[in-house]
């Protein structure tokens, strides 16, 4: 079952890749009229990316741990955690 998050990880990896590629599309709109000024635009866009980087980041950190998990487990042995045997 630990397959699932390997692949979890990967299609939200992917849907991370679309919706970045859609930051700067989005930020140029004036959403309605809302936002008419160039620095607001570039507010708008800058918390788009880190939004973005923050959410990327913690994905890619699940990846880490399960590649790290992964090579303890299979360095020492069988792993408890929580009274819970993990092979």
């Amino acid at each position: 079952m630990a397959f699932l998050y390997v692949f979890r990880d990967i299609a939200f990896t992917s849907l991370l890749f679309k919706l970045a590629s859609c930051i700067a599309p989005l930020a140029e709109q004036d959403f309605g009229g809302y936002v008419t000024s160039g620095w607001q635009k570039t507010i708008i866009k800058s918390a788009l990316w880190l939004s973005y980087w923050w959410v990327q980041g913690m994905v890619f950190s699940g990846i880490f741990c399960l590649g790290e998990i992964s090579y303890i487990c299979d360095a020492e042995g069988p792993l408890i955690i929580n009274g819970t045997r993990s092979s």
